[in-house]
């Protein structure tokens, strides 16, 4: 999510005073409300600013916040609601190119918390949909992070269903693959674990023993690296869980 709190810092004030997005996240519902349905006739496609791309952002926040305390199908409802109308508002406005990819790359981080949400809740064919939705946000946006983010939530969703003889583990076993290209320059860390981990996971699941342990090993040494130079607070939200105890 660094591109698009990036793009929130540099953003001018009369961006901020654009249309505004609204967001509605009660208790008994969460759901993104926008302008889009007072709108008469389109003369020209709508911009897009600050405002869009801190509400995609501070909903995203809020899901993961609600799937820790209460989680349920309703949530799951809300945020596909949410996803699909924030897709179309990137699909159809217009904004210059830093705004642009700033909100590609929200959108994809929201796309990736609702696939995870649809995965918990065995909702197996929207989750695959949200995994798509966010490695297309991630070309859009060039936001690698996100990219990595997404194929290692995917994978681990086909590990899952491989388990029950209903996923496919070289797909996942692609996608770590895939995620460790990109992250192939990275400062070592727990991101580095992790994919480690996925691969593992799916050479398990393919029956290839020498691969399960060769990943394990880098799993182990990456997560070591990790401990002694990253700073856990530092890490993304989502890498937070990698410690020894997860590889064990």
């Amino acid at each position: 999510m660094e591109l698009a709190l990036t793009a929130l810092d540099t953003e001018s004030e009369d961006d901020v005073n654009r249309r505004q997005f609204g967001i509605a996240t009660t208790a008994s519902a969460a759901s993104l409300v926008g302008p889009a349905a007072s709108r008469g006739p389109v003369v020209e496609r709508p911009r897009i600013g600050l405002s869009e791309v801190r509400a995609w952002i501070e909903y995203t926040e809020e899901l993961e916040q609600r799937d820790q305390r209460e989680g349920g199908a309703w949530l799951v409802k809300a945020a596909s609601s949410a996803l699909a109308h924030a897709r179309r508002e990137v699909d159809e406005s217009h904004c210059d190119q830093a705004t642009g990819a700033a909100a590609a790359s929200a959108v994809g981080n929201l796309a990736v918390t609702t696939g995870w949400l649809a995965y918990d809740a065995d909702q197996h064919a929207l989750a695959r949909s949200c995994y798509r939705t966010a490695l297309e946000m991630s070309v859009r946006s060039g936001d690698d992070e996100l990219a990595v983010h997404a194929l290692l939530y995917s994978a681990n969703q086909d590990i899952a269903l491989s388990r029950q003889g209903m996923g496919n583990p070289h797909l996942a076993l692609q996608n770590a693959s895939r995620a460790d290209r990109l992250a192939q320059h990275w400062n070592p860390g727990r991101v580095h674990a992790l994919i480690a981990v996925r691969q593992a996971q799916a050479w398990g699941q393919v029956g290839n023993h020498d691969g399960f342990r060769t990943a394990m090993s880098k799993a182990h040494a990456a997560m070591d690296t990790a401990l002694n130079s990253e700073i856990l607070g530092r890490c993304p939200r989502w890498l937070r869980f990698v410690d020894p105890p997860e590889l064990a």
